[in-house]
């Protein structure tokens, strides 16, 4: 799956693209296999664990998830953006929505609801 955000946010710039791919398992657990730039794995790897975080509570499968690639862009790309991301890639790739997680471009900030609010 390919995922792009690309916003312009007043005077600032958001963008991350990524190709990934994600699978379910029965065994429990996460596994991430990581082939991007190493600039962003470890935001990566945290994003996909934020993801599992969610996913745990309604779901009794674990996932495989494969990073295959991150595309950035040096003034318009953080650690936030890509965690970001992550996880919206992955909950569009699984179907899977997060209540109540989005982006607020009025309040230029991301949200994140706390795992243990979800409804199960």
């Amino acid at each position: 799956m390919k995922y792009l955000i690309k916003k312009q946010i007043k005077d600032r710039g958001i963008f991350a693209e990524f190709d990934l791919e994600a699978t379910y398992t029965e065994d429990i657990g996460l596994q991430v296999e990581y082939l991007g730039d190493s600039i962003w794995e470890d935001a990566c790897m945290v994003g996909a664990m934020v993801f599992y975080e969610y996913f745990k509570k309604r779901n009794k499968k674990g996932l495989n998830v494969k990073i295959l690639s991150v595309k950035w862009m040096p003034v318009d790309t953080n650690t936030l953006i890509i965690l970001y991301g992550i996880v919206d890639s992955l909950s569009k790739e699984l179907k899977f929505e997060i209540n109540n997680f989005s982006f607020s471009a009025e309040n230029e900030c991301f949200i994140f609801p706390e795992c243990r609010a979800l409804l199960i």
